[in-house]
């Protein structure tokens, strides 16, 4: 089958045209450092309240600490 060179250019490009890899490559260049920022953030603001969490553990277990016996509760008699 033989195409002519109008019908040729009419037929849809197959592969990537330098065009779409720039673009591709902006893109990426933009939400790139968008998306690290937002890990950063998202990490920074986890490991805070785990400390803050731990730190208010810390407290409660300071302020009442857990019996050495499990079966025997605070303030009964011995």
């Amino acid at each position: 089958m033989l195409m002519t060179l109008a019908a040729a250019g009419q037929q849809p490009q197959q592969g990537l045209s330098w065009i779409n890899v720039a673009i591709l490559v902006l893109v990426i260049a933009v939400c790139w450092p968008l998306l690290q920022r937002i890990r950063k953030k998202a990490r920074d603001s986890r490991r805070a309240r785990w400390a803050r969490e731990d730190a208010e553990h810390e407290a409660r277990l300071r302020n009442h600490p857990e019996p050495s016996d499990p079966r025997k509760l605070p303030g009964d008699p011995d």
